[in-house]
């Protein structure tokens, strides 16, 4: 079971990737405060199965990324979202190389 300190951090990632305030995300959750959304985000508020899996479909992620206990995993699906959303790269050879690089270094750092 994950903490609350890791689902929020994994909230603030999600928050990130999409480039939206805590502010913005409070209005979207049901207008609640950024500081509300600060709190959830450094693991200072509980929250519900049914808020996880709201704050869940705002963010664009499945209810099982927020709260997967393999944090290898879930780490590995948040990058490769935030792989696939750069705008870096320049085209599909460049993406598939890089792709390529970031799977043999988690391969590398898991043996």
């Amino acid at each position: 079971m994950i903490t609350k300190i890791e689902l929020g951090q994994r909230i603030a990632v999600a928050r990130k990737r999409l480039r939206i305030t805590q502010s913005h995300l409070g209005k979207l959750f049901g207008n609640i405060t950024h500081a509300a959304i600060s709190d959830i985000e450094r693991g200072k508020t509980s929250l519900s199965i049914e808020k996880i899996s709201i704050i869940a479909n705002l963010l664009h992620i499945t209810f099982e990324e927020l709260t997967a206990d393999n944090s290898v995993l879930t780490g590995s699906i948040f990058q490769m979202r935030s792989f696939s959303d750069s705008q870096d790269i320049p085209n599909d050879n460049s993406a598939i190389n890089k792709f390529e690089e970031y799977i043999n270094k988690f391969v590398k750092k898991n043996d």
